[in-house]
């Protein structure tokens, strides 16, 4: 019975994460995504920039990339303490989509399999 339950809950969580973004098909979102960024020019702003706190430390460091991303590596905290939060934001809107939907319904669970499994 613990089984299907935890099933059931990756399996709710993995659909309220489809739901929450749409649902589209990966061709779908690649097309907005390469509409958006063939349009959009990213520039750096007229006016200096205030310094951040946030890259400051590595313990700040690792608490911003824990909360904004899937956690942070040696690497990426080596590369940005003493950096500004801004410029690494504005760099990670430069940077291209990773479309990871497919490779999520791949592991969901159907619900054929979680009702004859109780």
């Amino acid at each position: 019975m613990r089984s299907v339950i935890k099933y059931f809950s990756v399996w709710c969580v993995l659909t309220l994460t489809a739901t929450g973004c749409g649902g589209a098909q990966e061709t779908e979102v690649a097309q907005a995504n390469q509409q958006l960024t063939d349009n959009t020019e990213i520039t750096e702003p007229s006016q200096p920039i205030a310094v951040d706190n946030v890259f400051a430390t590595p313990q700040s460091t690792a608490s911003f990339l824990h909360q904004t991303t899937f956690g942070a590596t040696p690497q990426q905290l080596n590369t940005l303490v003493g950096t500004s939060a801004s410029k690494w934001f504005i760099d990670q809107i430069a940077l291209k989509p990773s479309l990871k939907m497919s490779s999520v319904a791949k592991y969901t669970p159907k619900m054929a399999v979680l009702i004859r499994s109780s």
